[in-house]
């Protein structure tokens, strides 16, 4: 079972997004990561917005059209997510 924060799981529960949200968290823990934290932003919090580091707001998830970007990129897939994940761990 991967590891969602509380507040962040329940905020996905009542917005209908939980299974993206599970989804977005399967891909970091198999590349070695974890959600540290997050929050929802917009007017009526239509983003989602996952930290992997301390406030670092790298992945946002838009909670109308469940579009994913990972530091603003949109990713669709694990292949994707990790091409990111791996560019960004080279810095």
């Amino acid at each position: 079972m991967v590891y969602v924060p509380s507040n962040i799981k329940e905020f996905a529960k009542e917005k209908g997004i939980l299974s993206t949200v599970n989804q977005v968290a399967r891909w970091i823990e198999k590349s070695g990561g974890h959600i540290s934290g997050g929050t929802a932003i917009g007017k009526y919090y239509d983003t989602l917005i996952l930290d992997l580091t301390y406030q670092g707001s790298e992945i946002y998830i838009s909670v109308d059209t469940l579009l994913i970007t990972f530091n603003d990129i949109v990713i669709t897939d694990y292949k994707a997510f990790k091409k990111v994940w791996d560019s960004r761990s080279q810095k």
